[in-house]
């Protein structure tokens, strides 16, 4: 009798992904119709209604955009939606603001847009809210007023209960932020939660079952590699607690991307000491350990920062845009990581 060891690579759902062996995939999407967006970085995204969104960013004029771009993983095309023109308070048109640095979230049917650096060149900062609804493919202002947070760029943000926006952290000029804070999408309202310990910028968040779990960032010249948790009391936000976990496994860096499939977080990219970094990293919330560094296929993931990363669940990936290695080096590639997992079988064969 001879035993024999057969391995196989599966296509699973991201969302059920165990802490085991991770394959990836890349595969450079280069026959998308129609035009994509020009090089950038710092632009927003988010993925709705089978389609990633992608609104500003700097791009390769070294001006700031207000374009307003989806990718349709339908009709695999990009388009350039209308949505430059919304609506102000008093009805009158205006035109969506030229920014980078903003966070973009889905709630319910809408994607919601809060701070960023606007202007054509970056003149003002913003914690203005926007709300973008993509049956009218408009952005509309949702709150402009001022007893909520400051105004910031390279914050982070979350969705609690597709109800609340948690806001933590970011920059204004040298100002770096420690601050929390909720907006009440329903009633409008701000409530400032419990600060950090740590003033940053450029990190990332998830949350899961009322945990946000923010990952790196970067203060005073100081890379982070340590994995904050904010406990998340939804009976009180003000209440909301703190703690931070020192795992190793992963380098200090910011303005990478983090993304939540299942119980596995995927940090994509991001810089460290001046220098974009083409790392893949994976952080398992429920053991709280960094797993395995992916084995990758298929075409290089080239260093990046400044890029944006959405969850594309129904076709099994993520979907990766743009972003800069450096002055000379910007991209506007679109990739796709499509994950899968490697499982052994065992059997006795006669």
């Amino acid at each position: 009798m001879t035993r024999v060891i057969i391995y196989s690579i599966a296509i699973i759902s991201l969302f059920s992904i165990a802490s085991c062996e991770i394959v990836a995939n890349i595969k450079t999407i280069n026959d998308a119709g129609r035009v994509p967006p020009s090089k950038r970085f710092g632009m927003g995204c988010e993925f709705i209604d089978d389609k990633m969104l992608v609104y500003g960013g700097m791009h390769m004029q070294q001006q700031y955009s207000n374009a307003l771009f989806y990718y349709d993983t339908i009709e695999n095309e990009w388009v350039w939606t209308n949505s430059k023109m919304g609506f102000n308070y008093n009805k009158s048109k205006i035109e969506a603001p030229a920014i980078r640095g903003q966070s973009m979230n889905r709630i319910g049917s809408h994607v919601y847009v809060f701070g960023g650096r606007a202007g054509g060149f970056g003149q003002y900062y913003s914690n203005y809210i926007y709300k973008y609804d993509p049956d009218e493919t408009l952005l509309s202002p949702v709150y402009n007023k001022t007893d909520g947070p400051a105004q910031r760029q390279g914050h982070s943000t979350v969705v609690l209960d597709d109800r609340y926006l948690i806001v933590y952290g970011g920059s204004k000029e040298l100002v770096v932020h420690d601050d929390v804070w909720a907006f009440d999408t329903l009633k409008l309202t701000w409530t400032q939660l419990p600060s950090s310990s740590f003033r940053s910028e450029g990190h990332r968040a998830v949350i899961k079952e009322s945990v946000m779990y923010v990952f790196g960032g970067f203060f005073n010249r100081t890379f982070f590699d340590h994995v904050q948790m904010l406990y998340l009391d939804k009976n009180d936000l003000g209440n909301s607690a703190w703690t931070t976990l020192k795992v190793s496994g992963d380098r200090p860096k910011a303005y990478f991307t983090a993304n939540l499939v299942g119980d596995q977080v995927y940090i994509l990219g991001g810089v460290a000491n001046g220098a974009a970094l083409d790392d893949i990293s994976v952080f398992n919330i429920k053991d709280k350990k960094w797993l395995k560094n992916p084995t990758t296929s298929g075409d290089k993931f080239f260093a990046r920062q400044s890029h944006c990363t959405v969850v594309d669940k129904s076709n099994n990936r993520l979907l990766i845009f743009g972003g800069y290695q450096s002055q000379d080096t910007k991209f506007q590639d679109l990739l796709s990581f499509e994950l899968t997992q490697k499982q052994e079988q065992k059997y006795d064969e006669l």
